[in-house]
């Protein structure tokens, strides 16, 4: 005991001896060693192997300072305690935060503490920070010692001293916020200190294992220690350690599988505070991202841009050089920038990501194997949901895909509430219980009783099974009395009967419904398909013999519902049957057939300076050809109808008729400005407001979506003057007879039917961005064609003199000839090639509104852009913006659908 006592005075005196000495610099700290050695003979020992330790950790800030992807904060004078350079006349505000420069100057007045350490090595990297393995020499184990990551040289004195001290101003509240929470789920912090030279550090348990992303990868590969449940039960940690963090009014902001780490003996931890916000404090630092000159992002790298694209799990980088999160699973508000807005809500959508990464095999918006920068997975994220769960991964369960999707809601408040709402639900469904973002049903919870309580149910079953047995026995005896042995055997067979009508009656009714989700037609549902018309062949084989017992008199209300409802699936059978010939043939017609029309689009797209990127050959799509007027290429959609006929050419170099399927153009995307500048007439500067929007190349329809068309997709005509119809000369008197063809666009449709037409042929609804950069065409005016209303006359299909006798009070000076819609492509293209992007008839996008519920039914609303035959020029601006309720109809509004780019 007297031996310890005699090292630690030792050990405290060689440290308050090295701590004198290593105030000297350069030269004079060496002599300053000789001289202490000479004066503490004692002490020299200890003296000496303490400096060659000190030394060791000296070098490696000293490497973090000089190298951009070392880690250490800057050491010019101008830095956090110090005073401005030369070149500045006045410290600028951010040099050093008031979070952070009184923390400083105290952990700067206490003796050094980081002698006590040995640097081992790196252990990893973080946006801010560093993280090395460090040996503490008084407690005899292995620690974290966090450092802040060092800045590029090039950026000069002054503007290093500044990032310098924001930094480090970041990197003292990261280790204060989590110092403060304290959870078994998050990884304390047991010293925060300065070494000799002044370098920040703090230091924390080492937390060995795997984080997430390993876990998810074994669970995929079905190794026996991670099961889905198990996986799951870390999903549950971490609700609950970010429920305490928000209890505590921290968000994290950047949870994704590679901060979520779990050790040997099943301990989870959230990692890496470094972007952690406290709710109601001003986060001052810059979450614009920082475009650093690079190119438009792309889906998919090539050999040539392989070696500069990220992984779709990168963090992006702010403006003022901190990271703002990760795409992947970022929620759409902190992907906008709209700090504000985030709050506990915004963290459950993250976690929801960290579920659909689990349940797909692969993150949000990343195909399995795909490669995308994460630039290009936040364009998705703004556009668009993700794909569906049930769509990437058909084999999840239904009641997970449900979590999944509540969580990952784009409006927040149509998300969990919280952490522990979220919570609850993982564990319903591990629970067998009701999940409550499934609707409850009695089949659902019976289900779930049956599988939560099997071991009660067989036994019931049991002795269910033998009470009726035993009853059956003596009715049998009974009847033996009382009928012969042939009466009761026709009894038994009447009953066995009942029971397989009952069973034929749920299958028919069951198929009818699912006929009608069979769709699109692609060789993806071929299964599913063939699945379908087996069954349906079966139970038809039994129709003859339900009808001749209803024409023998034995009637009941089932029995001709069951007749019915198999007279209606014969009528199915042949669509659905056309529907899987079209899914079979499908590559063959759209690819094989048309190998060298692809070959050339695919070289055009490639070399044409308006593309200039690889296209791959895309499923149920057909090269036209480029337009002669706009040079960019267009495509015939197969599943919408038949190709545009060429024998007589008309705009595009074909010529559009009954039955023409859809027509797409390829645009190249781009950075453009979305909105309307303060001098444009009629602007609503509510909604309006310029912004730099960043779009990838996309398809989209040079035809607004025609009568016909639908019709052949839905099997109805929906419009409200509709193919067939000649107006009425009471209330068109300039065209009595203008007859209304199946080339009039379709009108009088909701958002959500609108919606569900795309979705049939494969297709998608534009949003606000993609239509308004495909109506500007390259043009920055109030309208394509200008700033002058005027030039609309005889390009596009306004309210003018032929609407008259409607009563409007406000009609252009000119006749285009039609009271109401037009054919589609009846006027001038734009600058893309496509046609009626200023009238004929509004369009539904499908982003939903930013303006609140009105109060009336507080319904929330959907967009749609572009003017009508309705509407005046100046609610037709490009940049207009207009928003209705998603089940509302409207003869003046119609749809034209987009189509992603697949890679």
């Amino acid at each position: 005991m007297a031996d310890d006592d005699a090292s630690r005075e030792l050990r405290a005196g060689a440290e308050e001896v090295l701590a004198g000495i290593l105030c000297r610099g350069g030269q004079d700290r060496e002599a300053a060693l000789e001289e202490a050695c000479r004066a503490h003979p004692a002490l020299e020992g200890e003296l000496r192997r303490m400096h060659r330790e000190w030394l060791e950790v000296a070098g490696v800030f000293e490497r973090m300072r000089r190298e951009p992807s070392s880690c250490g904060p800057p050491t010019s004078r101008t830095g956090p305690a110090g005073d401005a350079g030369a070149g500045e006349g006045r410290r600028e505000p951010s040099d050093e935060p008031s979070t952070g420069s009184g923390l400083l100057r105290r952990l700067r007045t206490r003796a050094p503490a980081s002698a006590r350490y040995r640097i081992r090595g790196e252990v990893a990297a973080g946006g801010m920070g560093v993280i090395l393995e460090a040996w503490d020499e008084d407690l005899r184990r292995t620690l974290a010692m966090k450092v802040i990551r060092g800045l590029p040289a090039d950026r000069g004195e002054t503007r290093a001293a500044r990032d310098g001290a924001r930094l480090t101003s970041r990197f003292l509240e990261e280790a204060q916020v989590t110092g403060q929470l304290e959870h078994p789920g998050i990884v304390p912090v047991h010293e925060l200190g300065t070494d000799p030279r002044g370098q920040v550090y703090f230091t924390m348990p080492l937390v060995r294992g795997r984080d997430l992303k390993d876990i998810i990868r074994l669970v995929h590969r079905g190794d026996p220690e991670w099961s889905l449940p198990h996986a799951l039960g870390v999903v549950l940690k971490v609700c609950e350690a970010m429920a305490y963090a928000h209890s505590k009014g921290v968000l994290h902001r950047d949870l994704k599988p590679a901060n979520i780490r779990v050790g040997r003996f099943g301990e989870t931890y959230v990692m890496d505070w470094g972007l952690a916000r406290v709710q109601g404090r001003e986060d001052a630092h810059d979450i614009r991202l920082r475009q650093d000159g690079a190119p438009p992002p792309s889906f998919v790298a090539t050999d040539r841009s392989e070696g500069k694209q990220e992984t779709p799990d990168s963090p992006l980088v702010t403006m003022d050089g901190d990271v703002v999160g990760t795409p992947s699973y970022m929620s759409p508000e902190q992907a906008r920038g709209r700090v504000d807005e985030l709050g506990p809500r915004s963290e459950v959508y993250a976690v929801g990501a960290l579920l659909y990464h689990l349940l797909a095999g692969h993150p949000p918006y990343v195909e399995r194997g795909a490669r995308v920068s994460p630039r290009t997975v936040l364009a998705m994220l703004l556009q668009a949901p993700p794909r569906p769960l049930l769509e990437v991964a058909p084999d999840t369960p239904p009641g997970l895909a449900a979590i999944c999707e509540k969580a990952m809601r784009r409006d927040p408040l149509e998300r969990y509430a919280d952490m522990l709402a979220l919570a609850r639900d993982v564990e319903a469904w591990l629970g067998r219980r009701r999940v409550t973002a499934r609707p409850a049903s009695i089949r659902y919870a019976l289900r779930l009783a049956w599988q939560r309580h099997r071991a009660v149910f067989r036994t019931a079953a049991v002795a269910v099974a033998v009470l009726v047995l035993s009853t059956a026995a003596f009715l049998l005896h009974l009847a033996g009395v009382a009928a012969s042995e042939s009466s009761a055997r026709q009894e038994a067979e009447d009953a066995l009967a009942d029971n397989e009508r009952l069973l034929h009656v749920l299958s028919v009714r069951h198929l009818i419904g699912r006929a009608d989700e069979l769709l699109p037609a692609l060789p993806r549902l071929v299964p599913e398909l063939e699945e379908w018309l087996g069954r349906v062949d079966a139970l038809l084989a039994r129709r003859a013999h339900y009808e001749g017992l209803l024409r023998d008199g034995a009637a009941s209300a089932e029995l001709a519902g069951l007749v019915a409802d198999l007279a209606h699936l014969s009528e199915l059978r042949p669509r659905v049957a056309s529907r899987l010939e079209v899914a079979r043939g499908l590559p063959e017609r759209s690819i094989e057939r048309e190998r060298l029309a692809w070959e050339e689009a695919i070289d055009y797209v490639a070399e044409e300076e308006v593309y200039g990127f690889e296209l791959s050959e895309q499923l149920g799509l057909v090269p036209l050809g480029p337009d002669p007027d706009s040079g960019l290429y267009e495509f015939w959609h197969l599943l919408s109808g038949e190709c545009p006929n060429f024998a007589e050419a008309g705009q595009g170099g074909y010529r559009l008729e009954e039955p023409s399927g859809i027509v797409l153009v390829l645009l190249p995307g781009g950075r453009f400005r979305m909105g309307s500048t303060a001098a444009e007439p009629g602007r609503v500067a509510a909604n309006e407001a310029p912004r730099e929007v960043v779009l990838e190349p996309f398809f989209i329809g040079k035809y607004e979506v025609t009568q016909g068309q639908w019709t052949r997709t839905s099997g109805q005509n929906p419009a409200f003057v509709r193919a067939g119809d000649r107006l009425n000369p009471r209330i068109a008197v300039l065209q009595p007879d203008q007859e209304i063809t199946a080339l009039h666009p379709v009108e009088n449709v909701s958002w959500e039917h609108c919606a569900q037409f795309a979705s049939r042929l494969d297709l998608e609804l534009p949003t606000e961005a993609q239509w308004e950069y495909a109506c500007r065409a390259g043009r920055g005016t109030a309208w394509h064609w200008g700033d002058d209303p005027a030039a609309l006359r005889e390009r596009e299909n306004l309210v003018d003199q032929s609407a008259r006798v409607l009563t409007f009070s406000e009609l252009l000076a000119w006749n285009d000839g039609f009271a109401y819609h037009a054919p589609v492509g009846s006027f001038a293209a734009n600058g893309f090639g496509l046609c009626d992007m200023h009238g004929n008839v509004a369009e539904w996008c499908s982003d939903w509104s930013e303006r609140p519920p009105d109060p009336p039914d507080g319904r929330r609303r959907r967009n749609f852009r572009g003017g009508s035959w309705y509407q005046p020029p100046r609610y037709s601006r490009s940049a207009f913006r207009q928003a209705g309720v998603p089940r509302a109809l409207n003869s003046a509004r119609g749809l034209r659908v987009a189509r992603r780019v697949i890679p």
